[in-house]
């Protein structure tokens, strides 16, 4: 990761994990931690640290999760619990997934213990399904292909966000 973490991480096998949950009502310093680094990384989301600030003021998301195996092979993701769908109940979205760094087929994908650790948070709160976009684009198809080996399923379009939907029973 490119900064250090300043509080206390997990380790399962070797990925490490740390997670936030309401992250709005963290302490500054743990804000301004998060919103370094990911606004630092060259994660292909374009959001600047500024981005990651104003999000953390506002409430808008849940959880803000890091998934690692290395510094230069980790993961972070996004909780956010809002109605998308617009049928009159909020679902729970995994978004903002960024992978940082190249694949080492000798360590385990930070991808997969992030898509873990953000399913059983929400196993957690009892919450049976988890959704997530993929933008359209140039890679939509592999990113795609990619989740659907994660157990997610296409749900179609959302065309005036311009992103694939895709949901995954997590019901134990």
């Amino acid at each position: 990761m490119p900064v250090e973490p300043l509080f206390p991480t997990k380790e399962v096998r070797t990925l490490k994990f740390a997670y936030f949950l309401n992250p709005s009502s963290l302490p500054k310093e743990t804000q301004e931690w998060i919103a370094k680094t990911i606004g630092s990384s060259a994660n292909g989301l374009n959001i600047t640290e500024a981005e990651v600030l104003k999000d953390l003021e506002t409430e808008n998301l849940s959880a803000y999760t890091f998934v690692w195996n290395s510094p230069s092979n980790w993961a972070f993701g996004s909780l956010q619990y809002y109605d998308w769908l617009e049928e009159g109940e909020p679902q729970l979205w995994i978004t903002d997934v960024c992978r940082i760094g190249t694949k080492d087929s000798t360590q385990p994908s930070p991808i997969q213990g992030l898509l873990k650790l953000l399913t059983t948070i929400a196993i957690q709160y009892q919450i049976d399904d988890v959704w997530l976009m993929v933008d359209e684009g140039a890679s939509s198809e592999k990113l795609q292909s990619l989740y659907e080996g994660y157990g997610f399923q296409r749900q179609g379009v959302h065309a005036a966000l311009n992103v694939y939907l895709m949901q995954k029973s997590i019901n134990p």
